[in-house]
């Protein structure tokens, strides 16, 4: 298997998104625009084939699976493996 650069970068920016509590303000302390944000998590999503946040006009929280940790270390390739 081979490493994905960007399903870490998505992955990152799914963090950026919990941590700040916004689509815009994860945008902001990446330095890129909301709509970059918004692709790397339907990326994000589609590969590991889990949704991980409930979307509104005005709010963003984590889904069951994406509280879960179980959606990053067994549905990520290889990530299984890494160890604790």
């Amino acid at each position: 298997m081979t490493f994905d650069g960007r399903l870490l970068s998505n992955v990152s920016v799914l963090a950026a998104i919990v941590e700040g509590g916004s689509f815009a303000r994860a945008a902001d302390s990446l330095g890129l625009s909301p709509s970059g944000v918004s692709r790397a998590v339907t990326r994000l999503e589609s590969r590991i084939g889990v949704r991980l946040l409930e979307r509104t006009t005005r709010s963003v929280m984590l889904t069951k699976e994406g509280r879960g940790r179980h959606v990053i270390r067994f549905r990520i390739p290889g990530v299984q493996h890494a160890r604790k």
